[in-house]
């Protein structure tokens, strides 16, 4: 007899392997769109910067879509330097 108090087996399945399966139509409905909006607004945001101040935080102009391309939804460069 399985204890309501027993973590190691779900009394009804995972609800976690639930949330991944059904998360595949809110990530293109949603997110996907908004982080391409995020990206286009990191964009233009480093675009409107003058030379001095791109070199100044060390990012080329020509490296700033690749730059904006590499955050990902929390806001954090997966790529590096």
């Amino acid at each position: 007899m399985v204890s309501y108090l027993d973590r190691r087996k779900p009394l009804c399945g995972s609800g976690l392997d639930r949330a991944r399966r059904g998360r595949g139509w809110l990530d293109r409905a949603i997110l996907t769109p908004l982080a391409r909006w995020q990206r286009r607004r990191i964009v233009a945001a480093l675009e409107r910067l003058d030379e001095q101040l791109l070199a100044h935080v060390g990012i080329p102009r020509r490296r700033i879509p690749t730059i904006a391309a590499s955050f990902n939804s929390r806001g954090v460069s997966d790529a590096g330097s």
